[in-house]
């Protein structure tokens, strides 16, 4: 059980990582975006294509990093990583609740 809430924890956090942190995948997300939006077929339509929905949306990319974290969670040391993910999260909601 414990395990079950350090890794939702650990995928609130790369989500977080991967769709609003500046590092380390910041200039990499920036030009994936990029990419995706100038070779967009339907660029005219200005739809927002999908990869940059999912680089954008905490909702969308969660459940692929959940699916991430479920496929490497029996990988020899995850349980150590999971737990710096999940404090690092805890720690990140902690001081968004005393900065208010």
């Amino acid at each position: 059980m414990i395990d079950d809430v350090v890794d939702a924890l650990a995928v609130a956090r790369i989500t977080r990582l991967v769709i609003e942190d500046r590092v380390p995948f910041g200039k990499l997300r920036d030009a994936m975006r990029e990419t995706a939006w100038r070779n967009y077929p339907n660029n005219a339509q200005r739809e927002e294509p999908y990869v940059v929905e999912l680089l954008s949306c905490p909702w969308c990319a969660s459940i692929w990093v959940a699916l991430s974290v479920l496929l490497v969670r029996r990988l020899p040391g995850w349980k150590y990583l999971a737990r710096v993910l999940a404090a690092s999260e805890i720690a990140g909601l902690a001081s968004t609740y005393v900065e208010r």
